[in-house]
Order: structure tokens, then sequence, then C-alpha cells
């Protein structure tokens, strides 16, 4: 079956296109400077800047608490959503929290963590966390209350 000209010319110019963005684009990110390494340093949280987010600044403006509020609940849930699907299988958890934690629960966790652990400041936020639940969610301690 033989497609109308107006058809063959239009899938014609798609695929131009695509050939051309496929040209530009990487082009373009070619030639824009790179960030400065103090700036690259600074994309990458930390213990402490985690534990500010969390903790609150009563200084603060009402607006920007909110929102570091909502940051920090964000990566929370994040991290708790990923560790349960990831190791929902077979793979040992690196802690046993009970399914009812809530986002508020891991803050408090994390936080007296972190105030504990002053010399951690300056981990790997991730790390920090994985340590923190460990601690406050031990699985034989939580194996022994559902036995």
């Amino acid at each position: 079956m033989k497609r109308p000209a107006r058809i063959a010319r239009a899938g014609s110019r798609c695929c131009l296109r695509r050939g051309l963005l496929s040209l530009l684009v990487p082009a373009f990110l070619a030639i824009l400077p790179a960030a400065p390494a103090a700036a690259q340093d600074r994309i990458w949280m930390n213990t402490k800047t985690l534990a500010a987010w969390c903790g609150g600044d009563a200084d603060a403006d009402p607006a920007m608490a909110f929102a570091l509020d909502r940051a920090c609940a964000g990566i929370l849930r994040g991290y708790l959503q990923t560790v349960r699907f990831y190791f929902s299988g077979s793979a040992t958890p690196p802690f046993c929290a009970p399914a009812e934690v809530t986002v508020e629960i891991a803050r408090e966790t994390f936080l007296d963590w972190a105030r504990r652990h002053p010399e951690s400041g300056h981990q790997s936020e991730i790390l920090s966390l994985h340590q923190a639940m460990a601690k406050g969610f031990p699985c034989s301690r939580f194996r022994r209350l559902a036995e």
C-alpha cells in the first residue's frame, strides 16, 4: 500500500529533525562551561545539611522553613520507600522498621542519631540514614517482637 505524498514528506522531515537534534544537543552541551569544583561540592548533601533541613530553624522565614521541611520529608519518604522496595525480596535489610513507621518517626530517629554523632556531619546523608535507621530499628529487636 502506497502512502500519500504528504505523509511521506512529513515523515522524512520528522526524521531529519530528530537527526539534527541528535547532533546539535550533544554539541551544545559540550560547549557549556563546567561548574567550578567548589560549586560541584555543594551539589551533594551531607548529614549536617539534612539535619538542618529536618530540624527546622525557629528564626527562618516561614516560607523557607516550610520548603525545607517538605524537602526533608521528601528525602526521608523516598529513602524509606526505596529501601522497602529494594529489600522486599531476599536481600537482608539494613534495618527492620515496622510498616507503620511514618516520615515523622523516621525524622526524629534520624535527628536523634545526628545529634549523638556530630562527627558524621560531613558524610553522605544516605549513609547516615542507613546508620540512624539501623540503630533506631534494629532487626533483632523487631524480629523478637514479631515472634
